[in-house]
């Protein structure tokens, strides 16, 4: 089959076209007809060799969709022919891959399999890193570092949806702005001088929850900014900086935490949980527990997310690009799966985002 595969590390021109053996399943795996890979910046950091070292050459693409090829032993509720997303953790940039049944996602027949591509990596992060790992809880300010980019601007509405108090960007150029605003931020900063900003806007105390994929220089900065009791969350280094040491006594005496997050590496060690996930995150922390017994209240509240994001293309060109660009595409399958089942979605368009989505 073909593939494009990273045969040295560099620029767009290591990405090559090749021939390579296609993949059979194992027990508990399906291989997948590729119809579209998603494109993340990991991935070029890869390509590049700043992340997670590899040996070459490799094939890459974290996310694709496609159609079910052929299922592995023990593979039960999927079948032939099935149109699904997946994350696939490598291999993607090719015409066939084999992924976890767990980490497989069932979409509706008549759900764009471009719009697809680009979820299983970004909503389950974005999801993640607020609920499992940082916790926000209503009122707490946050700030996410990379605004503009797909974790950035499906975090920032997950964020309000859980009742966070003000959400602050931080992009690296003015260009990126506007873009990153029209998801729902309050204030959108440039990262040459956020630290003073952020001080500004929250009065000196600084704020409650940090997103931070840049590492390096941003990292210490924003230790800077984290207010007491407050919990930066590290899940990349897009600056390939090694020096992001913190001494645990002074998180002790500033009572600040630093956690981490990396689903490549949950996706390894607990699958399981990662697929189960989506579904028991779409709790309100507002929400009273319903007694046994008790009727189900009436939803009352409309929620408006905006999805950004399938960017789906040749690889070799696509790995130019440092962040997904948006597509008008309905999602309502794979966002029930992720948000809820339970969930109503309707659409309608809007300037900047082309398709958001009415939930409720």
């Amino acid at each position: 089959m073909r593939a494009i595969a990273v045969t040295a590390f560099g620029g767009p021109e290591v990405l090559q076209f090749t021939e390579v053996p296609e993949p059979q399943p194992g027990p508990g795996q399906v291989v997948i007809r590729v119809s579209y890979a998603g494109v993340n910046f990991a991935e070029i950091m890869g390509r590049r060799g700043d992340y997670h070292a590899s040996t070459l050459p490799f094939v890459p693409g974290l996310e694709v969709s496609g159609y079910i090829h052929t299922l592995g032993d023990g593979v039960e509720g999927m079948s032939i022919g099935q149109p699904v997303a997946a994350f696939t953790v490598t291999g993607g940039y090719a015409e066939y891959v084999a992924a976890s049944a767990l980490l497989t996602f069932p979409l509706a027949a008549s759900l764009d399999l471009r719009t697809a591509a680009a979820f299983p990596t970004v909503v389950p992060t974005a999801t993640a890193l607020l609920t499992e790992v940082a916790r926000v809880l209503p009122g707490e300010s946050v700030l996410v570092h990379a605004a503009s980019g797909g974790v950035g601007t499906v975090a920032v509405q997950i964020a309000r949806l859980r009742g966070a108090g003000k959400l602050i960007g931080v992009v690296s150029r003015e260009e990126k702005r506007d873009y990153a605003r029209s998801f729902g931020y309050d204030d959108i900063l440039l990262q040459r001088d956020f630290v003073d900003q952020v001080r500004e806007l929250t009065g000196g105390r600084g704020v409650d929850v940090i997103l931070e994929s840049i590492g390096g220089e941003v990292f210490g900065r924003s230790m800077e900014v984290l207010a007491p009791l407050g919990r930066l969350v590290l899940f990349g280094n897009a600056s390939g900086s090694s020096d992001i040491a913190q001494s645990v006594y002074t998180l002790q005496r500033t009572n600040k935490a630093i956690l981490g997050f990396s689903i490549g590496s949950l996706s390894q060690q607990d699958p399981q949980r990662l697929r189960a996930e989506p579904g028991r995150r779409s709790a309100s922390p507002h929400r009273k527990p319903q007694e046994p017994g008790e009727a189900a209240p009436k939803r009352t509240r409309r929620s408006i997310v905006a999805l950004p994001v399938a960017f789906s293309t040749d690889a070799s060109r696509a790995s130019q690009h440092r962040s997904k660009k948006s597509a008008a595409d309905p999602v309502a399958s794979l966002l029930r799966l992720i948000l809820g089942k339970s969930r109503e979605v309707r659409f309608f368009r809007s300037e900047h985002a082309p398709y958001r989505l009415l939930l409720w």
